[in-house]
């Protein structure tokens, strides 16, 4: 599940990027190897000048 807002908490799928996912880790996309999606950050390195600081 990918959502901009709070993820169920009855959600039982086994990727979940919600809200608070989004918040911690920042962008993400998915790679997909041949068998299934792999999660991996948009931006690495917190110290960009351009990433957002958490508040």
């Amino acid at each position: 599940m990918i959502t901009r807002r709070d993820a169920p908490k009855t959600c039982t799928t086994p990727l979940v990027i919600d809200a608070a996912e989004l918040e911690q880790g920042g962008v993400q996309w998915l790679a997909w190897d041949g068998a299934r999606f792999e999660r991996r950050p948009a931006k690495t390195g917190v110290n960009r000048p351009w990433r957002a600081v958490p508040q």
